[in-house]
């Protein structure tokens, strides 16, 4: 009897170590597509062929929440934050709503009826300006998208599909080519060196370090750029759908899957683990978890087991120690460094003025070396936050500002 106890918890203990570690399905959407996710505060927001659906409770239940959107057309295709204000693109245009996702108002002053009205992507360029990338050309608002007006005409034949920023230069990935921006949009250059002759859709888009990831449809693969798009070269098979990039890492979501670069973009991992099918379309993570949409629900697995933290340093310290983050004040992103002189179990938690945690960096066993670690706090109010280190004994906690 002892012995069949111990066999069903060894079981037991292997099956839980094993689905920690795979990616778990939500209960839904259970939608046609999935174009893109977003965190926003404590929900989680899903563009999909249905309208948005909203979770409150990381994937274990959804709502349907098309108030205001268009019901005979009410396909979405992105989302993005900007100010307190969620914007979602459309087929008809794009919808705002200042309530998550309660109720969406449509707002397309300055969009003209037609194929500009089909919102494929967005960017948030130096905190106040929102491009939309269309069916025909780009577009931009400064008013949180209140109002729009057209960028420069040499682009407007073109179908806008993903945006990436590098040194204030805007780079929009379309049906045909990649274009950069160093004037805010006003004016674009192809690039063009080094893709293939027949250029098909680059439909997503990643800066990461010195570098610039794009990937290109129906199997063309993936291309890197160390200057500025000026010349590219290809590294990988993959036909990507969308990228996100954490500190040195980017995953890609792909027909073949999610797939994780630690390295810039240099090589890539399968990381399916889990998963039932594999076509990967949209991303999105927090300090905690990572969500994937994939075919007809969202998916999730701790972030920590794609990316983790950056050890920068084997070499064993003298001492524990938690440096100051840097950059400090910051916006959105900062990054924090520690040292473990020993192995350890490790904690690094951030936690708002009032004393609540805020987020959960680090909560695994590490081996002695130096760490890093960014945390992204775009969903998060501007505020006084503070983070604090639990190794074995070693507890040290520092203030950070974080100003929007």
């Amino acid at each position: 009897m002892l012995k069949k106890i111990l066999i069903v918890s060894l079981f037991l203990i292997t099956s839980l170590s094993y689905s920690d570690s795979q990616w778990i399905k939500t209960t839904g959407p259970n939608t046609q597509y999935i174009s893109s996710l977003l965190l926003y505060g404590n929900s989680l927001f899903a563009a999909t062929t249905d309208g948005i659906y909203v979770s409150s409770n990381n994937g274990t239940t959804w709502v349907l929440k098309n108030n205001g959107i268009n019901t005979t057309n009410n396909t979405t295709y992105c989302l993005i934050t900007a100010g307190n204000k969620i914007l979602c693109g459309s087929d008809s245009g794009v919808y705002v709503s200042s309530n998550n996702g309660d109720s969406w108002t449509r707002k397309n002053n300055g969009i003209p009826v037609g194929y500009a009205r089909k919102i494929n992507a967005f960017l948030l360029y130096n905190g106040t300006n929102i491009y939309a990338g269309t069916d025909r050309g780009v577009y931009l608002s400064t008013n949180n998208g209140e109002s729009w007006v057209a960028r420069d005409a040499s682009i407007d034949s073109y179908i806008i599909y993903s945006f990436t920023v590098k040194d204030n230069n805007i780079f929009a990935g379309t049906d045909k080519k990649v274009f950069r921006s160093s004037d805010a949009g006003l004016s674009w250059v192809t690039l063009s060196t080094g893709f293939p002759v027949t250029h098909t859709s680059a439909k997503a888009l990643v800066t990461m370090g010195p570098n610039i990831v794009v990937g290109l449809c129906c199997g063309a693969g993936a291309y890197l750029s160390h200057d500025n798009g000026e010349r590219w070269g290809k590294i990988h098979d993959m036909t990507a759908n969308v990228f996100v990039s954490n500190g040195n890492n980017i995953i890609a979501g792909a027909i073949e899957g999610v797939l994780v670069s630690t390295d810039n973009g240099a090589t890539w991992t399968e990381r399916n683990e889990g998963l039932q099918y594999l076509t990967t379309t949209a991303l999105a993570y927090n300090a905690t978890k990572i969500f994937a949409g994939v075919e007809l629900y969202v998916w999730y697995r701790p972030v920590g087991d794609l990316i983790g933290v950056n050890k920068i340093s084997s070499e064993v310290p003298v001492h524990y120690s938690l440096s100051q983050n840097y950059p400090n004040p910051f916006n959105p992103k900062t990054i924090i460094n520690y040292q473990l002189a020993m192995s350890n179990n490790v904690r690094l938690i951030i936690y708002d003025v009032m004393g609540r945690e805020a987020a959960m960096l680090v909560n695994q066993k590490q081996n002695a070396g130096t760490y890093e670690i960014e945390w992204n706090a775009s969903t998060y109010p501007s505020g006084v936050y503070f983070y604090k280190l639990e190794a074995g004994g070693f507890v040290m906690s520092k203030k950070m500002v974080l100003i929007k």
